[in-house]
């Protein structure tokens, strides 16, 4: 979860406590951090009858012990929205620790087809906690299935050999599925560097490419400069 600069903020929210993004088209007034909740949800609910453009997004904590987080946003103008909860764990096995999330995430389309996803992520895994250089690799298939019908995809993340050095990490193979299970696109490439749809043996169509790193993204994990007044974390003391 992340907070904007409004006073320190921790990495674990409290139960109950919400964390807003709301990212209009045009300007608009938001209510200010003083207001108590009710008064918040009362002025949200006002300004959503008079303005449905834009992006919004609200997360909460709905559970601390396991931690669970519920969240929804939509964006009614680009004709989608995003909902679901997440309930991270971790597992040590050793020279290594899995970190895996739990949960559904869905992706609806407000169109006229009224398609929904389905999507389940894979594993991530922090190595050489014990010795040598640590880093993350993420291992198993990412699938997003479409409720309306069997299509799916599945996005395999290949797990690197331990001798073979950064070579043999962050390599992915994928694979679209329509509703008759004949695979339409074939998808290869690594995740950290660029990702290749297969049009035959040796033929490849260039689908995505990293981009540059921002100005100084070790120091802001590499975080979008969001606008702190649109950005607002707040705890339900109400």
């Amino acid at each position: 979860m992340l907070f904007a600069d409004h006073g320190d903020g921790n990495s674990n929210p409290l139960l109950g406590e919400t964390y807003e993004c709301i990212r209009p088209e045009r300007g608009e007034s938001f209510p200010p951090l003083f207001l108590s909740y009710r008064a918040r949800v009362i002025s949200n609910i006002q300004t959503r009858r008079h303005h449905h453009t834009g992006f919004r997004f609200i997360s909460e904590k709905v559970s601390h012990h396991p931690p669970v987080l519920a969240f929804h946003t939509d964006a009614a103008s680009r004709g989608w929205q995003v909902s679901g909860h997440v309930a991270p764990n971790q597992k040590f096995w050793g020279r290594s620790m899995e970190i895996f999330v739990l949960g559904d995430c869905s992706v609806r389309f407000l169109d006229d087809s009224d398609e929904e996803y389905s999507i389940r992520k894979p594993s991530s895994f922090v190595k050489n906690l014990v010795a040598g250089t640590k880093y993350i690799e993420i291992v198993g298939d990412l699938v997003v299935s479409c409720l309306n019908s069997k299509a799916h995809a599945v996005v395999s993340f290949k797990e690197g050999s331990s001798w073979g050095g950064v070579s043999t990490r962050n390599k992915i193979e994928g694979r679209v599925v329509d509703e008759r299970g004949v695979t339409r696109i074939e998808l290869v490439g690594r995740w950290d560097d660029a990702v290749d749809r297969k049009d035959g043996k040796h033929s490849f169509t260039r689908l995505w490419q990293i981009a540059d790193s921002p100005p100084s993204a070790s120091l802001t994990a590499a975080l979008v400069a969001f606008q702190p007044d649109h950005c607002l974390s707040r705890r339900m003391i109400d």
